[in-house]
């Protein structure tokens, strides 16, 4: 019995170091796994940050190349508009030069003829009279009417002809109506080479008249169906008042005195007007818009 329970304690004890050792391996195991585990993750991390730097580098080049792009295009763009630019000058340069010697020419052509030619309202209103009373028009009656004594039929002949090529429409005065046609209380609605105008008279004692595109600035409303104010030309529409010149000097929308004057002062709340002559008993409208009308 001593010897069985001596060998018992001996297969214990074996037993004993044997699961030690299967222990002791088991954690072993778990240290290599760990150990195999931190350096698979540092692994793992070093070839993430090394993707990831690769990455960076690829997309930074990539954003470089872009910028190059745009800024390469952006350099195009301001060249081509430099260049542009400077055609468009030599283009309105070379525009210029081609207008002032058409212009040049125009004068000269004009100053030749200017003295032959018949311009002034008296002239013109002489020769229409001379048909109305009846007068036997040969070439020498209308040669002397027009200011063209002097001259023979041939030199006529030429004349005209550089005329018809010289006339300019917008240039001329034309008669639109007696006066007895027109009625001085109100404005009378009248059109003259395709343009739709207003006449007034703006003082019947004398006798002044005046002209005007039938547009008021303000909504476009026909003037010829306005009102006479004390000789201003009013609009029917919203009352904008206008004087002899073609200037605003009312406006009854307006909240006060200073904004009236405002809006008054502005440019484009003046008329297109016209010059205007009695001559004959005929109103007579020069319809050439320009500072030099008048002359």
């Amino acid at each position: 019995k001593k010897e069985d329970k001596k060998e018992d304690k001996k297969e214990e004890k074996k037993d004993d170091a044997e699961k030690k050792e299967t222990k002791a391996k088991k954690e072993d195991k778990k240290e290599d796994n760990k150990e195999d585990k931190k350096e698979d993750k540092t692994e793992d991390k070093k070839e993430d940050k090394k993707e990831d730097k690769t990455l960076d580098k690829k997309e930074d080049k990539k954003e470089d190349q872009q910028e190059d792009k745009k800024e390469d295009k952006t350099e195009d763009k301001t060249e081509d508009k430099e260049q542009d630019k400077k055609d468009d000058a030599e283009k309105k340069d070379t525009e210029a030069k081609k207008t002032d010697a058409e212009k040049s020419d125009k004068k000269e052509e004009k100053t030749q003829t200017k003295d032959k030619i018949p311009d002034s309202v008296d002239q013109q209103a002489e020769a229409i009279a001379s048909i109305y009373r009846g007068r036997e028009q040969t070439e020498s009656a209308a040669a002397a009417a027009s200011g063209l004594a002097g001259l023979s039929g041939k030199e006529i002949r030429e004349l005209k002809e550089q005329v018809k090529e010289l006339f300019e429409w917008n240039r001329a005065w034309y008669p639109i109506a007696p006066l007895t046609y027109l009625d001085a209380e109100r404005p009378n609605p009248v059109k003259l080479l395709g343009k739709r105008m207003v006449v007034w008279c703006s003082n019947q004692e004398d006798n002044l008249w005046h002209a005007a595109l039938d547009s008021c600035p303000h909504r476009m409303a026909p003037l010829s169906i306005g009102t006479l104010d004390e000789g201003r030309l009013r609009c029917r529409y919203h009352g904008w008042a206008f004087n002899a010149a073609g200037s605003c000097v009312a406006v009854p929308m307006a909240q006060n005195a200073k904004e009236e004057a405002r809006m008054c002062g502005l440019a484009r709340a003046c008329l297109t007007t016209f010059p205007v002559q009695v001559k004959q008993g005929l109103l007579w409208i020069f319809p050439y818009i320009g500072p030099d009308a008048a002359t």
